[in-house]
């Protein structure tokens, strides 16, 4: 459950998936700009996650969209919100 988790983006790395957009997409829907895309999160940005996960298993089972308080609140697409996570720290 990953509701009212804060996380920080990593300092110096390298943001993936890291688009925000105005509803949940996949991955394919935000590479063919089907979905607004409002912003990026950024190192050093600290990320609060308001609602579940949404999965999209008509693509692949493993892309999700958070939605997120962030700079630019929107929805998270495809990040590893993970404590192996590359990119992104747990912090609260």
């Amino acid at each position: 459950m990953l509701t009212g988790t804060l996380w920080r983006v990593k300092p110096g790395g390298t943001i993936t998936w890291g688009n925000i957009t105005d509803r949940p997409a996949t991955h394919v829907d935000v590479i063919n700009n089907m979905a607004n895309t409002m912003g990026v999160i950024r190192p050093g940005d600290v990320i609060l996650v308001v609602s579940e996960r949404q999965k999209f298993s008509h693509w692949s089972p493993h892309i999700e969209s958070l939605q997120v308080a962030t700079p630019v609140p929107g929805w998270c697409n495809a990040a590893y919100f993970t404590s192996e996570s590359i990119w992104l720290e747990r912090i609260a």
